[in-house]
């Protein structure tokens, strides 16, 4: 029998693959990446889909569903405080809504509960300025942004035209990972 460290080891690498493989990976190919057997693979893969957007596509592909993925990250305290400066920069510099900004500071908020409770209370505050702030929401403004975001993800180039108000002209720009 295996030990629970190994087990959690191959946990994460069977969780990493398919992350990696935007085409998918069959169960022989888990299997065999990991060095278990087809079996073992499947019984990880059932695992996984108890907590993570797990299918599998005609063709016997395992594919996550990155759309619906929740990264997990291990951030020091001055790591998370950078991002909340970051965030509340954003959400105080931008013009217009989206939907991520307040629930990134929740989250944040929430990883700092333990290690620095005090700031805690102003991310939160932050969060319910955002939703409720004057700024109206713009869901055009988030597709755009969600859509680069995928692109960028998916290593493809996006070309987004941009109307500057100032100059009354179009700009094109083209982003590239």
């Amino acid at each position: 029998m295996i030990s629970a460290e190994i087990k959690l080891e191959r946990l994460q690498a069977a969780e990493q693959i398919p992350l990696s493989r935007p085409d998918g990976i069959s169960r022989a190919e888990l299997a065999q990446k990991l060095d278990i057997s087809p079996s073992t693979a499947s019984r990880y893969v059932d695992d996984l889909s108890r907590t993570l957007p797990i299918h599998e596509e005609d063709g016997g592909r395992l594919v996550i569903n990155v759309d619906r993925y929740l990264n997990n990250i291990r951030l020091s305290l001055d790591e998370v405080m950078e991002l909340y400066l970051a965030v509340t920069l954003m959400s105080t510099t931008i013009d217009r809504k989206g939907i991520h900004a307040a629930s990134d500071l929740r989250k944040l908020g929430h990883a700092l509960s333990a290690p620095a409770p005090r700031i805690v209370a102003q991310i939160v505050d932050n969060a319910e300025d955002l939703d409720e702030g004057t700024i109206p929401h713009d869901s055009a403004f988030v597709k755009v942004l969600e859509f680069v975001t995928r692109a960028c993800g998916g290593t493809r180039k996006v070309r987004i035209t941009y109307f500057s108000r100032r100059h009354d002209e179009d700009t094109d720009y083209v982003f590239a990972p």
